[in-house]
């Protein structure tokens, strides 16, 4: 995203509506982040929200 400037553009424009969560300005999306990295931080912010849906009845969700 960062080395297009097309496609910089187009998220900045999309996140002024749909990104409300600061952690992911300030930590996810950041200059020179790694996949390894950008996989750990999105881990760690959204595994919180999993377990919550486990424990109030919901199935496990699955990336295809």
């Amino acid at each position: 995203m960062f080395s297009n400037e097309k496609i910089r553009f187009k998220f900045d424009r999309c996140r002024q509506d749909n990104l409300n969560e600061i952690w992911a300005t300030e930590l996810l999306f950041v200059p020179g982040r790694t996949k390894e990295e950008f996989k750990n931080i999105l881990v760690q912010n959204i595994r919180p929200i999993y377990n919550s849906a486990e424990l109030q009845g919901f199935t496990i969700w699955t990336y295809k």
